[in-house]
């Protein structure tokens, strides 16, 4: 049961026990038994209303069918001048002039509950519409293709940023070759201080470039197990129809999500876990 619809549980609950209080609880006195009749006939409609929304709430959550916010909105929104009109009907003045007062409030506020009840109906039937299609065959299988389309373009991402790190990493490269020929140095020790700053880019550069392939091995495993699946979730919905084994299906292809979706995100490195090699294992990479 989820959080709202125990919000309701427990908010239905306090009108009907103050309703209870009115019926029940004697009084002498003629004008306040009157009284305490009307504030019964309210707390009674007050928790009509809770309840009807409780019952709405509670049939989706049974049914597994997710509502928007924008919905339940609606739903409270419509169950304000719908307890309003019940007041209007039920409590009225008991002259004839308050009777017919009551009346025109009763038929206006019904008017709003209709208009306000319209918005909420198609917001719901919205939100079973879409969820009958993301549990269908077709909107399964579209799930995990724009996982694919995903996944491939944070291949194509990283493998554009390895371009460029690589591009780098040679740029640097050369420059500490030509200046090794023209001075005739041979060992690190001997290394100009430009040539000591372009092994050092060199060096993070190399850990971001050597960290990235780790995740685009990641992504392509990923992409591939996806191909898979989708291929064999093909196969499972054809049975699916004959079997109806579709929320077994549906759950599967959810797990694949969870699984993977992560792959899509903007990728983060930490500096501080990166694999820096040494000045001198740069300088060896550079000679060969």
């Amino acid at each position: 049961m989820s959080n709202i619809t125990i919000v309701f549980a427990i908010l239905s609950g306090i009108p009907m026990f103050c309703a209870l209080v009115c019926f029940f609880a004697p009084d002498s006195n003629e004008e306040k038994v009157e009284k305490s009749k009307k504030s019964a006939w309210c707390y009674s409609l007050t928790t009509i209303v809770l309840l009807f929304i409780f019952g709405f709430l509670l049939y989706c959550d049974i049914r597994e069918i997710h509502i928007s916010n924008l919905t339940i909105v609606f739903a409270i929104l419509s169950g304000i001048p719908m307890f309003f009109a019940l007041v209007c009907f039920f409590v009225f003045d008991s002259s004839e002039e308050g009777m017919e007062d009551s009346k025109k409030n009763a038929w206006h506020f019904s008017l709003i509950t209709m208009i306000l009840f319209s918005i909420f109906g198609y917001l719901l039937y919205d939100d079973v519409i879409k969820q009958i299609h993301e549990n269908s065959s077709a909107g399964q299988m579209e799930k995990i293709t724009d996982m694919q389309v995903g996944l491939r373009k944070q291949i194509e991402n990283i493998s554009k940023a390895q371009s460029v790190y690589q591009s780098d990493i040679e740029k640097y490269s050369n420059e500490i070759k030509k200046e090794k020929e023209a001075k005739h140095i041979t060992s690190y020790a001997q290394a100009s201080e430009r040539m000591k700053y372009n092994i050092q880019l060199i060096r993070e550069v190399d850990a971001y470039n050597t960290e990235i392939a780790k995740i685009k091995q990641v992504t392509e495993n990923g992409l591939e197990e996806t191909i898979y699946k989708e291929r064999r979730l093909n196969a499972k919905f054809l049975m699916a129809k004959t079997i109806g084994d579709g929320k077994v299906l549906s759950q599967e292809v959810d797990g694949l999500l969870k699984k993977y979706s992560p792959l899509m995100d903007q990728y983060v490195i930490d500096p501080k876990k990166l694999t820096v090699k040494s000045p001198e294992e740069i300088w060896e990479q550079i000679g060969k």
